[in-house]
């Protein structure tokens, strides 16, 4: 069984791929010069044009948004991780920007300790990034999209 999963990239994690993609290749710019490109370098490059389009859109004021879309194998162990109350959170911190774990706890009826530990598997998994402001931890949701492949 496989999943296709659509994630979430930082502006710090695209700026590093991009410096990566441009020492790696010597691109300079978007349709500055004449480039010929095999398979695999041109979805690098397609990559590379979509996270400078998106740095782009930020410097004009909107929110950086970037994603990749990645399929991976789920074996039996990863899949029972994704319980019905880890989706239920998933779905909530999706739809909803939470300032605290206890903010979410309390929006989802459950227990604070309960929701940290689902949201630390959850973090292992790499759907969501639990970043520490102050004294408080504040969930941020990296899967935009999850499909289940059967077969």
């Amino acid at each position: 069984m496989q999943a296709r999963m659509v994630l979430r990239i930082s502006m710090g994690e695209a700026l590093d791929r991009i410096f990566y993609l441009k020492r790696k290749h010597g691109w300079r710019g978007i349709g500055s010069e004449e480039i010929y490109l095999d398979g695999g370098e041109l979805e690098e490059y397609m990559e590379w044009v979509e996270m400078l389009h998106a740095l782009s859109a930020y410097r004009e004021g909107e929110e950086f948004e970037y994603y990749r879309e990645e399929t991976l194998d789920l074996d039996g162990e990863c899949l029972s991780k994704l319980t019905p109350k880890r989706i239920e959170i998933l779905d909530t911190i999706s739809s909803m920007n939470f300032q605290s774990i206890n903010e979410l706890a309390a929006k989802i009826g459950r227990d604070i300790k309960n929701v940290y530990e689902d949201l630390k598997v959850l973090e292992e998994m790499g759907f969501v990034k639990l970043e520490r402001r102050g004294r408080r931890v504040h969930p941020i949701p990296l899967l935009k999209e999850i499909t289940i492949i059967l077969g």
